[in-house]
Parts: structure tokens; C-alpha cells; sequence
């Protein structure tokens, strides 16, 4: 078990990190480098790239994605795969963009208790 030092010293990162994904990068125009969203149960930690880099249960800190991260979402064009390969922050909504398909869309992710919708 940790000592309580480390559990504030870990909060206190986690919410420098959640307040770098709420307000942006620090340059205008940069897409944030991390988005984070949190429901009851879980904290998600999506890429810039479209990675989901963390999926960390809060009671107990265990991460439940595997070690590599996983592309949050895929398309389908002319029976062709393509990840997402950006995602930035517009007003409430995720703009995500897919590679060479030139397909892009717009996503909302919200939090109602233990599941996010997207």
C-alpha cells in the first residue's frame, strides 16, 4: 500500500491532466495532447491520435486496457478498415478524422454513472 503522500501527489497529477484536456494546449490551434473522461467507475485517457492510451478503474487503480494502446474508433469505406487517426476538442464535441479515408465525423462522449455513450 502506498503511503498517503503518493495517493495526493497522483491525485494532484490526474487533475493537472484532466485540466490540460479540458482547456487545450497551450498554443491556440494545438489540438490537446490527452483527453480524459471519467464516469463513476472509470477514467478514460484518449490521444490526440485517436489512441486510448488508459483505462483506469478508480476503486483500485487497475488499468484495463492491455500494455499497447487501441484505436478508439474504426471506419469502413470502400470495404477498407481505417482507424482514427486525430481527434481534437470542439466545444462539447470530439472531431475525429481518419487517416487517408479523408472521412471525418463528429462524436459526443458523455458520462451516465458507470458507462460512457458515444
Amino acid at each position: 500500500m502506498r503511503p498517503p503522500t503518493s495517493k495526493l501527489i497522483v491525485a494532484m497529477l490526474v487533475g493537472l491532466v484532466c485540466a490540460a484536456a479540458m482547456f487545450g494546449a497551450a498554443r491556440a490551434g494545438e489540438a490537446p495532447q490527452v483527453l480524459v473522461f471519467e464516469n463513476d467507475l472509470m477514467r478514460w485517457t484518449l490521444g490526440a491520435d485517436g489512441l486510448s492510451t488508459s483505462l483506469l478503474e478508480k476503486d483500485g487503480n487497475r488499468q484495463r486496457l492491455s500494455e499497447r494502446p487501441h484505436h478508439f474508433a474504426w471506419i469502413t469505406k470502400d470495404s477498407k478498415t481505417f482507424p482514427a487517426t486525430r481527434v481534437e476538442r470542439r466545444g462539447e464535441l470530439l472531431h475525429v478524422s481518419f487517416g487517408a479515408s479523408g472521412v471525418e465525423a463528429d462524436y459526443r462522449v458523455s458520462a451516465h454513472g458507470p458507462y460512457f455513450v458515444v
